[in-house]
């Protein structure tokens, strides 16, 4: 193999690792989502103003697109207590104008997690349970706007400190005080391919 054909190998592998040249993750994704939880304690707030609150400290209520995420939240509030029902709000709310449950980031919501015989008709807002029903944990539990819990605040970021969610399998090691879930996603496994097919061009003077 030539200096050249190496250099350009090389390229490519150091390019999986960095998430720049073959992304791990969306172009413009930061590499993970970091959670804030205020279990209530020290004073709980409606829906509207825990929304202002994530937002005064340029996060947003928990958005869950993915069953991936649902269960590393899952995870974490199994963990966690909040008074008084082991309720947090989260950034799910019924939109007034076609009715249907929206994410606060503009998504629909697109994985059916609610209690059972909800969400209610006559509810606009979501919060994320602990257990409830007993046995049945991290579901979503519909409610009127003036009920008091507690809060989860996400924020999208590099920086991933505290609990947080990768969104592509870290080549570091994290602190113990950050939940990391290194899951090898489908992508992951693409990416190993592709660098098997790569290894193969140079193999055969391609490049």
């Amino acid at each position: 193999m030539t200096y050249l054909r190496r250099k350009i190998l090389y390229l490519i592998i150091l390019g999986l690792h960095s998430g720049s040249s073959v992304p791990w993750r969306q172009d413009g994704q930061k590499a993970c989502s970091c959670y804030t939880f205020e279990n209530g304690f020290t004073g709980r707030k409606n829906w509207q103003r825990t929304s202002d609150s994530c937002s005064f400290n340029n996060k947003h209520l928990l958005v869950i697109e993915t069953i991936r995420e649902w269960e590393f939240i899952n995870k974490s509030i199994s963990e966690r207590m909040a008074v008084p029902y082991n309720e947090w709000h989260i950034g799910l709310f019924r939109n007034v104008t076609t009715g249907e449950w929206t994410w606060i980031n503009g998504k629909p919501l697109t994985i059916d997690k609610w209690q059972p015989l909800e969400p209610e008709t006559v509810a606009y807002f979501a919060l994320n349970s602990k257990q409830y029903p007993p046995g049945y944990y991290g579901l979503f539990h519909s409610i009127k706007g003036y009920i008091h819990r507690g809060l989860i605040c996400e924020e999208e970021t590099d920086n991933c400190q505290g609990v947080c969610m990768y969104h592509f399998k870290p080549t570091t090691t994290t602190s113990p005080t950050t939940m990391v879930d290194n899951t090898l996603s489908s992508t992951r496994k693409g990416h190993q391919e592709f660098v098997g097919k790569a290894l193969v061009l140079c193999s055969l003077r391609v490049f």
